[in-house]
């Protein structure tokens, strides 16, 4: 069901249930234990059936209210496996997978060898799942990069003698590249309408250029930034009515995906366009005959500019504003 709302949630059950399997191996739990602990990694994450969607479902970082109530996801998921009989034995290694070495985690803020052993366990290994599984707002470590930051959090969030196990047992480990945020249920692609898509053109918005931005420092998939501005709209709407105006809007942002297909195009401000590009631009050729016709007809002018994302150092929406 959680993964039917969230496929994130679903990959990480599976992958957190994997590395607390190769780490208690690692230190010699037995299969009774293992069977255990295998069984409350699956299900770590049940309580999320009782997280709104707004916060579930949001691919991005969590505001400090937001937080508090996924949070609460553990107490949620205790009380209802509490309630199985086959599920019982599982349920305290599931409250405390959020405690920290130092206690500042949750719910009890235990510390310590006061945590429960399993639960030391499955917190290294949702962790180290974390580090290196892309989300939409941060890129994933390699292996190598995530064990680094297990050993430099041990005895701080972390039991050392569980990450000590980790960097063995997980040092080889292929961590399969297939995995990201972008939409692909139904329900995930009106996750994309409701976070990151502009209400009249459905285009991707500021908040989701901000993320591709941050993430193409390191990635470095988008070469260019095309920047495409509308003038005399005012004139235009006032001319003609703001409901006329939306409608024009529409029809150009349906004419930038039909001629720039498998590009990200972004409406930033009321009449200004941003499209990244992978492949380097030739400025001369770029704007089409067909836009330059459209924006005639309309009585509109534009304007249009081609940036460098590297050479111009745009690395957030903030430096390519400067440019607008």
């Amino acid at each position: 069901m959680i993964e039917q709302r969230d496929s994130y949630t679903a990959g990480n059950s599976q992958r957190v249930a994997k590395y607390s399997l190769l780490i208690a191996k690692e230190m010699g739990y037995s299969l009774r234990e293992r069977e255990l602990l295998f069984k409350a990694a699956a299900l770590h994450d049940i309580g999320k059936i009782a997280t709104p969607d707004s916060v579930l479902l949001k691919p991005d970082k969590l505001s400090r209210l937001e937080y508090n109530l996924i949070k609460e996801h553990v107490n949620v998921g205790v009380k209802m496996l509490k309630n199985i009989p086959m599920f019982e034995d599982i349920s305290y290694i599931i409250k405390y997978h959020h405690e920290k070495y130092d206690g500042s985690g949750y719910p009890d803020g235990l510390a310590g060898d006061d945590i429960p052993e399993l639960s030391r366990i499955m917190m290294v290994a949702d962790a180290f799942d974390a580090m290196t599984t892309n989300r939409i707002y941060k890129h994933k470590k390699n292996v190598e990069s995530a064990l680094r930051e297990l050993e430099s959090l041990s005895e701080i969030h972390y039991h050392p003698k569980v990450v000590n196990a980790a960097l063995k047992a997980l040092s080889s480990i292929e961590i399969i590249d297939d995995f990201n945020q972008a939409p692909i249920t139904e329900i995930e692609q009106q996750r994309f309408v409701y976070f990151y898509k502009d209400a009249v053109t459905e285009l991707y918005n500021v908040k989701f250029l901000e993320t591709v931005l941050k993430n193409n420092s390191t990635d470095k998939r988008y070469k260019k930034a095309l920047i495409v501005s509308l003038h005399k709209f005012d004139i235009y709407n006032k001319k003609h009515s703001w409901e006329r105006g939306d409608e024009t809007l529409k029809k150009f942002a349906y004419l930038l995906c039909k001629l720039f297909k498998d590009t990200l195009i972004f409406r930033v401000r009321a009449n200004d366009f941003v499209l990244l590009l992978q492949n380097e631009a030739n400025e001369r050729n770029i704007i089409d005959e067909e836009i330059k016709n459209f924006i005639k007809s309309a009585e509109l002018e534009f304007d249009f500019n081609i940036y460098d994302l590297k050479n111009d150092d745009i690395h957030s929406y903030d430096d390519l504003k400067k440019l607008l």
